[in-house]
């Protein structure tokens, strides 16, 4: 048994080392930056949490390979991910999209009200803390686009929050646990998910990111980034 189990966990790691770059998109309408997609059968569709997971899968295939050259030829992918869904902010709401497809009009795909539906996952703040980290703390990438990670947060906490301190989802739509009866078929905005509300205790954690925001020159922002986790502020 352990010698099948060893044939086959190198066939594994031989693919995934071989497939990799098969999950890599370059950037193009609307997309300003390169990509990774959640597996190499995925077409041309940036997902929230499905790059945030993949990037982490992705530098565990490539810790196997261990080479400078294939760190540095990941990270505009890397970077692109967070980088493309901040570009989609527009002004304060801090509305960002579950998912964006090439070609997409992603200024009509907004929805007219949108603190009636769910957004992107709260992962951003955790994704370019997990990159920030991997980049032995350079953070300059996030320079033009670092509040938006602000607005963002502070859409879920303004808009997605219960005066008791739960975050809830607005709906069932694309929450990433699949036909969960704890969400699906509730009334709108009385989910308050233990899942949401893990996701959204450590995105907390992850945006004041103090050294990040003193490389990149944002001290003054340092205060914003002072969220409490209660549900009286």
């Amino acid at each position: 048994m352990n010698d099948e189990i060893n044939k086959y966990g190198r066939l594994i790691q031989k693919k995934l080392r071989a497939d990799y770059k098969t999950c890599l998109r370059e950037s193009g309408y609307p997309f300003e930056y390169p990509f990774v997609v959640p597996g190499s059968c995925y077409s041309d569709t940036l997902w929230d949490w499905d790059s945030w997971l993949y990037n982490i899968a992705m530098r565990q295939i490539l810790s196997e390979i261990n080479t400078p050259k294939c760190f540095a030829e990941i990270l505009p992918y890397e970077q692109g991910c967070i980088l493309n869904f901040l570009s989609w902010c527009s002004g304060a709401d801090g509305w960002i999209p579950i998912a964006v497809s090439r070609n997409e009009d992603v200024s009509k795909s907004k929805p007219a009200d949108i603190y009636a539906t769910n957004m992107h996952k709260p992962v951003l703040a955790q994704h370019a803390a997990f990159l920030v980290k991997n980049q032995n703390g350079d953070a300059e990438w996030l320079r033009t686009k670092f509040m938006h990670i602000m607005e963002f947060a502070n859409n879920y906490r303004t808009h997605h929050r219960h005066r008791c301190g739960l975050f809830y989802w607005q709906d069932d739509r694309a929450i990433g646990v699949d036909n969960d009866p704890c969400t699906y078929f509730r009334p709108p905005g009385s989910s308050g998910s233990i899942y949401l509300n893990c996701m959204m205790y450590k995105e907390l954690e992850a945006i004041p990111a103090p050294q990040a925001i003193h490389r990149i020159g944002l001290e003054r922002y340092g205060e914003l980034s002072t969220i409490s986790l209660s549900g009286d502020s």
